[in-house]
């Protein structure tokens, strides 16, 4: 019987360790669970500001192939990662991740609940491929300039993640923050998808649906493989970032 214990290990190391065994339930009570800590952070009337897999916490005990996952949140709420005009430049400066910033903070935007959902479509895409955001180029102005003015966004396809995960994961990485889904609406989905695949009977009205998900998520529990090399331009510290100003598309409000 294979025994394993992570006592808090972050989210980044806990997938580069246990990402080949896990299967898609563990990963959606991951997801649920880091979910419910940024929810509870807002109701408090906070902004996270900072959200990454660096500060999201895993702690739990693996045997047998049966799991019991606790998620904590930590990190939220740096001051001194809202933007910067330095006085007489055309350049900005802000400090974070950048992989895991909202474009709207890059070209200027304070930060908001709806950059949290950003990051939070980040860790969607992590947690799918098991790969840290963008980790196979530069993280310099290019890429700013890219995730600002092109739409870039770290990969995510329906050979590691259902067409359902994918959509979400879109809508949370919407260019427009008015288009992003809501911590509500995330929390019923994310609700219902764990209630369906651990078969805990809580949605009796919807078993078709459940059905439904639980055989999407099972098609894509196929063994795992995780093999990435990190460029070495490639930063997941925060870090002051000084950047030209970028043109984003156009926002509804």
């Amino acid at each position: 019987m294979l025994v394993m214990d992570y006592k808090k290990d972050n989210l980044r190391n806990y997938l580069d360790k246990n990402f080949k065994e896990c299967k898609w339930k563990h990963l959606i009570e991951i997801l649920f669970g880091a979910l419910i800590g940024l929810k509870r952070i807002h109701n408090l009337g906070f902004i996270h500001c900072s959200l990454h897999s660096g500060n999201i916490l895993v702690n739990g005990v693996n045997s047998g192939g049966k799991r019991k996952i606790d998620v904590f949140i930590t990190g939220f709420g740096h001051s001194s990662d809202v933007i910067k005009t330095n006085p007489g430049s055309d350049r900005e400066t802000l400090i974070g991740i950048l992989p895991y910033i909202a474009p709207e903070v890059l070209c200027g935007k304070p930060r908001s609940k709806e950059s949290d959902v950003y990051s939070f479509g980040v860790i969607m895409t992590e947690i799918a491929t098991g790969k840290p955001p963008f980790y196979d180029r530069p993280h310099d102005e290019n890429l700013a300039r890219q995730i600002c003015e092109q739409g870039l966004r770290p990969e995510i396809n329906t050979k590691v993640a259902p067409g359902i995960y994918i959509g979400m994961a879109r809508q949370c990485l919407d260019a427009n923050p008015a288009e992003r889904p809501t911590f509500e609406k995330l929390e019923g989905t994310l609700q219902l998808w764990y209630d369906a695949l651990n078969q805990l009977g809580g949605f009796p009205h919807r078993a078709g649906d459940i059905a439904t998900i639980r055989g999407v998520f099972s098609h894509c529990d196929t063994s795992r493989e995780l093999k990435y090399e990190r460029h070495r331009e490639a930063s997941y510290i925060r870090r002051k970032l000084e950047f030209g100003k970028f043109k984003c598309p156009e926002q509804k409000s």
